[in-house]
Order: C-alpha cells, then structure tokens, then sequence
C-alpha cells in the first residue's frame, strides 16, 4: 500500500534516469542484432558454407541470434515499464498535491500519521455550531478522506501493476534462446503496451510534454503505433517509421537469398503495405492514407489503414474484411473499397473531410477452399479477433472528435467478428453497426448485439449465393425479418458487389449497395 507520506515525498527523477539507462542499453542491443544478422548470420549463408560443421555452427548462430533479440526485448520492456510507472505515479502525485492546495484555502489540513493520515479543520471554530453546521462541515472533511484514499488507492494500484509486470519479465528467456522464448518476449512486450485501456491511453498521450512523445516515438515507433487510443496522425508517423526499419532488417534478407520462409512472408506482407501507403502522392488530400498498425503476427499479415483522417472526420466507419483476405494479395482493394465509401460519404454531405474509412485487418481472417469453407465454418477467428476489434473502437472514441459518429461495419465472415465484438457484456462503442453479406453473426435477433436494432443495418443482394450458404453455419440470416434489423437498399451483382460503383449521365456514381451505406455511415436512413 502506498501511504500518504510517501506518495506527498517521492521523488521519480530516479524511476525516469533508470528508464533512460534500459532505454540506451535496448538501442545498443537493436544495434548489435542487425549487425549480427547481416554481418554474421548473413555472411555465413551467402558464402555458402556447407559440410558437418556448418550443420553444427548455424543453429548456434540462429540460437544467439535469438538471445540477443530477446535481450533487446526484454531491455525494451523494463524501459516502457519504468517509464509508465513514473509516469502513472507522477499523476497520482500531481492530482494528491491539487487536493492538499484545495483544502489548504478550504481551511482544511492533513497529516500523515505513518501508514494512515488525518483531516481535520485547520483552525478550531471560533464560537459554537448547530447541527446542520456540524454536518456541513464533517461532510467536507468525509469528502477529502475520500477522494486522498481513491488516490492513494489509485498510486497503489500502478505500484502494483507495473511491479508486477517487471516481475514478469523472464530473464531466464535470454539463457533459453529458443523460438519459445522469443515469442514469450514478444509477448512480454506487447503486454506492457496494452496494458493502459485506451481511454487512459489518450490521457496519458495528452499529459506527456513534446520531448516525451518523441522519446517514444523515437524508442518505441512499432508499439506506439498500435496503442489504440493514440491519435491517428500519431500511429501513422510512428508506423511509417517501424515499418521503413523493419524493410531496411528484411531487404538484404530477402535479396541476399539468405532470408527463412517466415521472413519472406513477412517481406511481402509489409512490402504491399509500402506500396499501398506509396500511393498519397497520387491521391486527393482529403482521402490520404494513414497506417494505423501493421503486424506479422499471422502468416497472411494484418494491417489497419485508414482512408480520411479519423482524428478530425464527423463520421467513421471501421470495415472488417472477410475470408481469403491476406495482407499481400488483398489490401489494395480492401484500401479501394475504403476509398469509393469514403467518397461516396464525403458526397452525402459535400464537406470535404467529414468522413473517414478505416480497413480493419487485425485479424487472422479464415481461409475457404473452393470446395470447402475450411476455418470459415468456426468461429475461433471471429472471437480472438472480436477483443481486439471492441478495443480499436474504444481508441478511435477516445482520439477522435467529441461526438463522432461511429460505424462498424462487417463482411461476410468479418460480420462476424462485429457480431462477436458487440454480443459482448460491454458491447461496441458504435452508433450503427452493419452488416454486409452476412451469413449469420451466431446471435438470434439483432437485440442481442447491444445496439438498439434501429441501428443494426443488414444489406444482402439477391443474387449473393455466398452468404445464404454460410448461413446454415453461423445463421440464422441478418436479413431475415425475423432477426429484427433494418435492412437496406442493394444492387445485383452477388458477394462482392457492396462497393460497385455505376455509370450514369456520363458519370461515375455509387450504386444502391454503396450509396446504402454511405448514408448510414453519415447518420442518414438509405
């Protein structure tokens, strides 16, 4: 338990000097592991060395390899740890200091008294008092008690937190120097990042001063690019940098020919990110891309873009893909459907920039085989990534414009991500939900989603023979009047149609399915 007195004494120059040391020490080992890589490792392969020893030697040189990353890692983990913890006790001070001014001129004192403290009047009263007098003023006193123990309940509880978290950290990793280990490393790391909900997220981003900001920036680009909760313009810069970092590691890799088969899916994942993100020069300045995340934590890839600047547009909709949807061989055109809603939006009420597109792909999407539906007909990759879904709404409430207009929209399997993320206790922080070529999100009735069904959007095409399918897994059907949503407007044209555009007039316009959501993304009934 943090007591009074020392919270009132501490002093976190010490916390902030130690997060620095760990901070130099991780940025030495980075060093040392792309030298290794490159200079070692790769040297090794290119020169070709073959035989009984090199059969003995490259394991160990992947093995130290490993040791030397994880070491960085965990490196990487004390430092965002001891950082955090000045930071969250450095807050509880500030606000425990604002309380004790506020009573020192409401003629209030407190003392610390060991492992408790006292509040009392400042000054005994100078003549006597009625009851309701007494009341007032022994209600003025229970207030203060209150709010000083929340805050010492609140420094407590960082305390032990980020005690723990630095407990966790596993030295013995770096000895082990296993694939095991290095995952658990990762995961170590990933940990510290998430562990602030993304409300407290925005807070603490807003509390820290401009060298601050850039010191994580400048340590810690990738995982300050996936922090939900952070400003978009933010994630993006800090993405755009760990991205290029991680293609400078990969280039000589990959072209060198001594790259594994994990980084050569890794190389052409992030190299189509690149060459999306490449194409802003061609675009129009209200539909620039912005990365918001990007990992290699599945085979296929996953990365979050948004089309439109969600920190200042009214309205944003966050579209989750379905099936078959790999980072390498579909985010552009999940990055072109984006774009043609984004427009179409923009267009309902000819405001440039009222709206914003954001492609989801932060999941491990299910894969359908021509004639099977393969891990589409589960729902393991619609739950693990439903948590993940709920906690990027949370952000993009917390970094976006007060009374932003939220969507969430799913296709196909990625409706059932949305469904998953909304049938939660706590549901989704949306002002609309759609669901677009839906073949069931696994509830009964759109009441079941936590949203007021007047606000649960399904649009189906006729002639979609995808989803009916689907539909005898995961139904019973959305568009169904039985399940209670409001259906909308579609075009012909089947499973992939939600995004057509039509020539009119001489013109290109949006046809029924697009022009639908459109609206809804707007906050109009199609």
């Amino acid at each position: 338990m943090v007591t009074f007195d020392e919270l009132k004494d501490a002093r976190f120059e010490s916390l902030r000097t130690h997060a620095d040391a760990w901070s130099r020490t991780m940025r030495r080992l980075d060093d040392v592991a792309r030298d290794f890589e490159l200079g070692v490792c790769g040297a090794t392969e290119s020169a070709g060395w073959r035989g009984d020893a090199a059969g003995l030697a490259n394991p160990e040189l992947e093995a130290a390899l490993r040791r030397i990353r994880i070491a960085a890692l965990e490196a990487r983990g004390v430092a965002a740890e001891l950082d955090f913890a000045a930071e969250a006790l450095r807050g509880a001070q500030t606000r425990l200091f604002g309380e004790l001014h506020l009573a020192l001129t409401d003629g209030v004192q407190v003392v610390g008294e060991g492992t408790a403290f006292r509040v009392a009047e400042a000054a005994p009263p100078t003549g006597p008092r009625d009851d309701l007098e007494i009341t007032a003023v022994q209600a003025k006193l229970d207030g203060y008690m209150r709010r000083l123990q929340a805050i010492l309940n609140e420094a407590t509880a960082a305390d032990s937190r980020h005690a723990a978290a630095l407990a966790g950290l596993w030295p013995g990793a770096v000895a082990r120097g296993d694939e095991a280990a290095l995952n658990h490393a990762r995961e170590d790391l990933r940990h510290t990042f998430e562990a602030m909900a993304p409300a407290a997220t925005a807070q603490w981003w807003t509390a820290l001063t401009d060298a601050q900001r850039q010191a994580y920036l400048d340590d810690f680009p990738h995982e300050i690019g996936s922090m939900d909760g952070l400003p978009a313009s933010v994630r993006d810069r800090a993405n755009q940098t760990a991205l290029n970092a991680r293609l400078a590691e990969l280039g000589p890799l990959v072209h060198g020919g001594t790259a594994t088969t994990t980084q050569k899916h890794e190389w052409d994942n992030l190299d189509k990110v690149r060459q999306v993100m490449a194409l802003n020069p061609t675009r129009g300045p209200e539909e620039q891309l912005m990365l918001l995340k990007f990992t290699s934590e599945y085979r296929d890839g996953g990365a979050i873009v948004a089309v439109g600047n969600p920190d200042t547009a009214r309205n944003t909709v966050v579209m989750v893909p379905g099936a078959n949807t790999t980072v390498s061989g579909k985010l552009d055109e999940q990055v072109r459907r984006a774009t043609v809603l984004q427009r179409a939006a923009n267009n309902v009420t000819r405001t440039p920039g009222d709206a914003a597109a954001v492609v989801w792909l932060d999941y491990d999407a299910p894969e359908i085989a021509p004639t099977a539906f393969g891990s589409a007909a589960g729902t393991g990759r619609a739950q693990e990534g439903a948590a993940r879904l709920g906690r990027f709404a949370e952000g993009a409430r917390a970094a976006g414009p007060a009374n932003q207009h939220l969507t969430v929209s799913g296709h196909s399997y990625g409706s059932l991500v949305v469904g998953y993320a909304a049938r939660d206790k706590d549901g989704l922080p949306a002002d609309d939900v759609v669901l677009v070529g839906s073949p069931g999100v696994r509830v009964g009735a759109a009441e079941d989603l936590h949203l007021d069904p007047g606000h649960v959007w399904v649009g189906l095409a006729e002639d979609d023979v995808v989803a009916p399918v689907g539909g005898f897994v995961h139904g019973p059907l959305p568009s169904e009047s039985s399940f209670g949503a409001q259906v909308f407007p579609t075009n012909d044209g089947g499973h992939f149609s939600y995004w057509d555009m039509k020539w009119v007039d001489g013109a290109w316009v949006p046809d029924t399915s697009l022009q639908s959501q459109a609206d809804i993304v707007m906050g109009k009934e199609p």
